[in-house]
């Protein structure tokens, strides 16, 4: 090193200039401080900006180089400390984006549940309907009852023709051969029951509430070994008397 008084070229340990005898004590730990006491944290942060691009989804190590290399910046490893800096903080960027990417699809999500929340009933209606369909029995249908032909006993009496069918569980050969057997017997029931009705009970909006009585009563009080599972009406005119 040299003296900064006389220029003189003088022995880095030396405390005073043999020359001059200028004093250099405070000129050498000024040096020391502005070049030495940090020189591991920026080899640690280098070493860890390079651990960091291999292991980059591992956000605790990226983040650790970025510090150690920041402890180091100003020291004779410098350099060090600035290019671990540097692979640190690109590392960091890989997990981030990573987490984006898993982010957006659940906030996606839930936005549209948020956003459907006021169509519930239009997006319960789907797999109800779906369901319906799925489990609706196909079934044989008895049809050959005929035409039944009343009068509607009350003040003003009015004509009734219904065609009824009988829905069974399909090719349950026993169903259909205890019906044909019992025919006489459905038909005339069918015969009473619309007899006394009334003009009012037998309008179209009704006929859900016909059918189900209808079905109980033949499979309770006709049928024995067998049941229907369906009533349908193919016809059903109501002619009011003039």
């Amino acid at each position: 090193m040299f003296c900064k008084n006389c220029g003189n070229e003088i022995e880095n340990d030396a405390v005073f200039c043999p020359k001059c005898g200028t004093k250099l004590s405070d000129e050498k730990e000024i040096t020391m401080v502005s070049t030495d006491g940090h020189e591991s944290e920026a080899i640690a942060g280098f070493v860890l900006g390079l651990i960091s691009i291999v292991f980059s989804i591992t956000i605790i190590i990226p983040i650790l180089g970025i510090y150690f290399s920041s402890k180091g910046k100003n020291s004779s490893k410098a350099s060090f400390a600035k290019a671990g800096k540097v692979l640190s903080i690109l590392s960091l960027i890989t997990p981030i984006i990573l987490i984006c990417l898993l982010l957006v699809p659940t906030i996606t999500v839930i936005g549209m549940k948020i956003a459907g929340g006021n169509n519930t009933g239009t997006q319960a209606a789907i797999p109800m309907t779906e369901k319906y369909t799925a489990s609706k029995e196909i079934l044989d249908w008895y049809t050959s009852l005929g035409l039944i032909q009343t009068r509607i006993k009350e003040e003003n009496p009015a004509s009734v023709r219904v065609d009824v069918v009988l829905g069974y569980k399909k090719e349950d050969g026993a169903v259909s051969t205890e019906i044909t057997q019992r025919t006489v017997e459905i038909k005339d029931f069918l015969r009473r029951y619309f007899e006394h009705k009334t003009a009012e009970e037998l309008r179209p909006q009704n006929e859900e509430i016909l059918k189900k009585e209808i079905l109980n009563a033949i499979n309770d009080t006709i049928l024995t070994s067998s049941k229907i599972k369906d009533v349908r009406f193919m016809q059903m005119d109501v002619t009011q008397s003039k």
